[in-house]
């Protein structure tokens, strides 16, 4: 099965990756695409709401390393 993400989702995953990949920190967690938005999108509808489920750390230490990983 074909999922068609659209450019913003496109962004969302890549700056996902290259964060995850760029900043030692998070090289050990996990991040997965959860909830609605995985059912949408199995089911064909548009969605903007994605939810990220990730493991050994908080959301907003998350949120915290990302500001800085932008401002570098």
């Amino acid at each position: 099965m074909e999922i068609n993400l659209s450019e913003k989702e496109k962004f969302i995953i890549s700056y996902l990756r290259s964060a995850k990949k760029s900043i030692p920190t998070l090289r050990d967690v996990e991040m997965r695409i959860a909830g609605g938005w995985v059912r949408d999108k199995l089911m064909g509808t548009e969605s903007d709401d994605i939810d990220i489920a990730i493991s050994n750390m908080s959301g907003q230490d998350i949120v915290q390393i990302l500001k800085r990983y932008d401002s570098s």
